[in-house]
């Protein structure tokens, strides 16, 4: 049997690689402005003319983001490759196509949502622009690593059990309670 890490890394790897694919083939499209995509910028609002004149715009930050994901799979450019491909998908039906054609295309917007998820969501603003590390609990910086919280959840349960016991005990003050006031009220 496959132990969980084992499986997890080698899933995010072929995220990172099929994502990196998807991008690079829609960005080198966008770049050399593809006749057929001209339509889905028309459709929410721009002009034919401004919409082959930002495709290019496009197609750069699509390779951008493709090598991105590869290299440095950082939460934020997760998100923000998740927001654009569902974008990009429901702006078919909105040009005039069927809506089978924005099902189609779930998996462009499934797999950057699926590799965040196997990254964890973060807790913190500045988590979203780290990368969770391959290795044990590590978060990675700006190529800097720290220790991540534990994702332990029978641990983190008994801390936070084990905490709230000890905090709800009553504590001995010896000012009060001395030794023989407490023998005078056994006996």
């Amino acid at each position: 049997m496959v132990s969980t890490n084992t499986s997890t890394t080698t899933a995010e790897k072929v995220l990172r690689i099929g994502i990196f694919g998807m991008f690079l083939g829609h960005g080198i499209f966008a770049f050399g402005v593809k006749d057929t995509w001209i339509k889905y910028l028309t459709s929410v609002g721009f002009s034919e003319a401004s919409a082959i004149t930002i495709m290019p715009i496009i197609g750069v930050m699509d390779i951008i983001i493709a090598f991105c994901v590869l290299l440095a799979p950082i939460r934020i450019v997760l998100l923000a490759a998740t927001i654009w491909t569902f974008s990009t998908a429901l702006v078919r039906p909105i040009s005039g196509e069927p809506w089978l054609d924005f099902v189609e295309r779930w998996a462009n917007w499934a797999a950057p949502l699926a590799l965040l998820l196997l990254q964890g969501i973060p807790s913190r603003f500045r988590e979203w622009f780290t990368i969770r590390s391959y290795y044990a609990n590590e978060d990675v910086k700006w190529g800097r690593t720290h220790n991540a919280p534990s994702s332990n959840i029978s641990s983190n349960i008994d801390t936070i059990t084990t905490d709230s016991i000890n905090s709800r005990k009553p504590k001995y003050n010896s000012k009060y309670h001395s030794k023989s006031s407490r023998r005078s009220k056994a006996i």
